[in-house]
């Protein structure tokens, strides 16, 4: 945690952390698997006569069950092919209103129907956050075996490996949470649907809980070191799972293991911002006060004696050094290294308030296993009021 000038910089490292509840936010849509329905939930949908009901009732069909009706009707017609171009969306799109019964805008189930028409083009794949766990060697390796030493949470990890794999009884999927998202619905549909949703859970559940209790078996536990809480927990929140390594200090700052790849990309998105102001400029600054550090035992300008115009030359010297050996095009000018100068290594209170607040945060984080960790390093730019965070 560094607050040098109006500069802050928080540097996170840490042992792997597994996070089971990441949070993200916005939280994404439920996957409430209108692509793919299971037998439960088709039989339900289609058994509900749309023609049939009355305006009032027509106006409270959740839209779960309209999407699903107009899918497999689309399929009949198609060959079983779900809309693929966007000619093809665009019409199924058009089937929605088609079936409106008053001037659009007056069924808020058929609004919301439409726009969340793109559920019913593509069954929802597995994140890549999570995907990259199940691909990860600690599981993933030819003949693995699972072992004692094995955290909770890779035990769970490879059971859900297992259990996506066997596509006769997942499909390829995620094990479903049972959450369903608010929408309009009569009281009746609505609990219905959640019953249906809540009973897929537990058999998903189940069956993961299964194949956990055979990795358990082989790794010579006792299926009772993992408790049902656990394993609830971990299923119900299997769409967020993470793993985060952070890079060393030595990679780093190693020429050959720099993350420049990482450091270009984010002056080509412009990351934080693109401008002189850039945060990942102000990063250079403070590593080349550091070797200005190294070499003379004192900050740049942190003393009364200090020739400040002999070490913003330095400074820039520095700094263009390590950015040149990084292969990064970024704007370090003699500005930034003048300001540097300027700073002379002084806290000031609102910054370093600031950065204690996110650190803590930070430190939160990766104690409760809770929520995603800065990937590494924060930089906070006082000028501008920006930060941004990069994986260095």
């Amino acid at each position: 945690i560094r607050s040098y000038g109006l500069i802050g910089y928080i540097r996170i490292y840490s042992p792997e952390i597994c996070v089971v509840e990441s949070k993200p936010s916005p939280e994404p849509a439920e996957d409430i698997r209108i692509a793919n329905p299971f037998p439960k939930l088709l039989k339900y949908a289609t058994s509900i006569c749309l023609e049939e009901l009355d305006e009032k009732s027509f106006k409270h069909v959740p839209y779960v069950i309209i999407l699903i009706q107009l899918l497999q009707t689309w399929k009949k017609q198609n060959n079983g092919l779900m809309p693929s171009t966007v000619e093809e969306k665009n019409k199924f799109r058009e089937k929605i209103k088609e079936i409106a019964r008053l001037p659009w805008g007056e069924e808020e189930n058929l609004e919301e129907a439409l726009n969340l028409a793109y559920m019913a083009f593509k069954p929802r794949p597995i994140p890549y956050d999570v995907d990259r766990v199940l691909a990860d060697s600690t599981i993933s390796k030819p003949n693995f075996k699972a072992s004692p030493n094995l955290s909770n949470f890779w035990l769970m990890a490879r059971a859900l490996k297992l259990y996506v794999e066997d596509r006769g009884r997942s499909g390829g999927f995620l094990p479903l949470s049972g959450k369903l998202p608010d929408m309009t619905s009569t009281t009746e549909m609505y609990i219905r649907l959640q019953e249906i949703y809540q009973e897929k859970a537990s058999e998903d559940l189940k069956t993961f809980s299964n194949m956990l209790d055979k990795v358990l078996e082989e790794a010579g536990l006792e299926s009772t070191i993992i408790p049902s809480q656990e394993r609830a927990l971990f299923c119900k929140s299997a769409t967020f799972l993470q793993v985060n390594r952070f890079r060393s200090f030595d990679q780093e700052y190693c020429t050959a293991t720099a993350n420049k790849d990482a450091m270009m990309m984010a002056v080509m998105e412009g990351v934080g911002d693109s401008s002189p102001q850039c945060p990942l400029v102000w990063y250079f600054a403070l590593r080349a006060c550091d070797k200005f550090y190294e070499k003379y035992g004192r900050y740049p300008g942190d003393t009364k004696t200090a020739d400040l115009r002999k070490d913003t030359e330095l400074v820039h010297s520095f700094g263009s050094t390590i950015v040149d050996d990084t292969g990064i095009e970024v704007p370090f000018t003699k500005d930034h290294a003048s300001e540097m100068v300027r700073f002379g290594a002084a806290e000031l209170h609102n910054i370093a308030a600031l950065m204690g607040g996110i650190a803590s945060q930070e430190i939160v984080k990766l104690l409760t296993r809770q929520y995603t960790p800065l990937n590494n390093t924060y930089i906070y730019n006082g000028i501008t009021c920006s930060g941004a965070v990069y994986e260095l």
